[in-house]
């Protein structure tokens, strides 16, 4: 999938990591301040409402093993929200899950509505809250559950789940996207990173202070998570994209990814550019990369001075907090949005 596709899209999360860590109110803050200005305020509190409920049942309910690879993927295609969760399961509650959620895609809106009533006083049903979370989910969203089991080992499988709330207020796009597919991309992106952070949307102010605030509760075990090395180098590379980036339909696209690797944690933006600020870029780019501490110090505040400098002093002030490592930049021509710029900071954790 290359980034052009990525780009075009109206939003996307990916989590990936332990849910223990209960994520699961700093991805919907996240979620809820991208649609809180495009959206009317009842279909953000009732996706909310879904988004939070599904993202708990993995915080509940997974069976974590060493081979997990619990996520959660939310992406808007215009016409739909959609959500999808993995998280392992013992093999010995499949066949009671598989029945509730057959029984429940069987049902009219009517019909759920009566067993949601019916359900809150069934001690079978609601077994830890999971059968009755799972109507109102349906009677929600307004459309089935999708689901599916694979089995991984004679003990546990992974199950899948899917629900989509349709969007009245339509956005346009380009292309619409298959969410399985988006949802194998980064599977397959993200292979063997223990925890990872992917988004494309809004990067508006309020989204910077939910990531922050997520980061600070859900990544509080790790160090680098609540360091100011790392807030600075997060906020820096964020602001960049909101100064620098080639606005399209009122919106600068990009995408913002973090992922937590063994020593060291690697962050990266990419963003749509404008083909004149290609070439001054680049030439800073290099000359950050080549010059010493005590050179940058002094770039720092030659910077400083200028008045317009792309990049600012922010490329500077991260590429000395991240040193030895250099930051790393490509930069892809595209059809649709002139330039794609990927800027890649890597920390190492000690």
């Amino acid at each position: 999938m290359n980034t052009e596709k990525i780009l075009d899209q109206h939003f996307i999360l990916f989590y990936k990591g332990n849910f223990e860590e209960s994520p699961a109110s700093d991805l919907c803050s996240i979620v809820a301040k991208h649609m809180d200005q495009k959206f009317p305020k009842g279909f953000v509190k009732k996706f909310v409402y879904v988004l939070l409920e599904l993202v708990q049942n993995i915080e509940r309910y997974s069976l974590r093993t060493e081979e997990s690879n619990d996520h959660t993927l939310i992406y808007s295609d215009g016409n739909f929200f959609h959500v999808i969760t993995e998280n392992f399961i013992a093999n010995d509650r499949i066949d009671k899950l598989k029945d509730r959620l057959h029984a429940i895609n069987s049902r009219q809106s009517d019909e759920l509505n009566k067993l949601y009533l019916e359900s809150l006083n069934s001690e079978d049903f609601t077994e830890k809250g999971a059968g009755l979370g799972l109507i109102d989910i349906a009677r929600k969203s307004e459309n089935s559950l999708g689901f599916n089991f694979e089995t991984i080992n004679d003990k546990f499988s992974l199950y899948t789940l899917h629900v989509q709330i349709p969007v009245r207020e339509k956005l346009n796009t380009t292309e619409v996207l298959s969410v399985y597919e988006l949802n194998s991309f980064f599977k397959d992106k993200f292979k063997l990173i223990e925890s990872a952070f992917y988004y494309s949307g809004d990067f508006s102010n309020k989204f910077l202070i939910s990531l922050l605030a997520m980061f600070k509760s859900s990544k509080r075990n790790e160090k680098l998570a609540l360091s100011s090395v790392f807030h600075h180098i997060v906020i820096e590379l964020i602001q960049n994209v909101q100064r620098h980036g080639n606005k399209t339909e009122g919106k600068v696209p990009g995408w913002f990814s973090i992922e937590w690797l063994k020593g060291q944690t690697k962050i990266t933006t990419c963003n749509a550019i404008p083909e004149e600020k290609i070439g001054p870029l680049e030439r800073k780019m290099k000359m950050i990369n080549a010059s010493s501490d005590a050179d940058l110090k002094a770039l720092q505040l030659k910077v400083l001075q200028e008045e317009d400098s792309v990049g600012g002093v922010g490329l500077v002030d991260s590429s000395l907090l991240i040193r030895p490592n250099k930051m790393s930049y490509f930069i892809e021509k595209s059809p649709k949005f002139s330039y794609c710029l990927t800027l890649e900071a890597i920390i190492n954790n000690e």
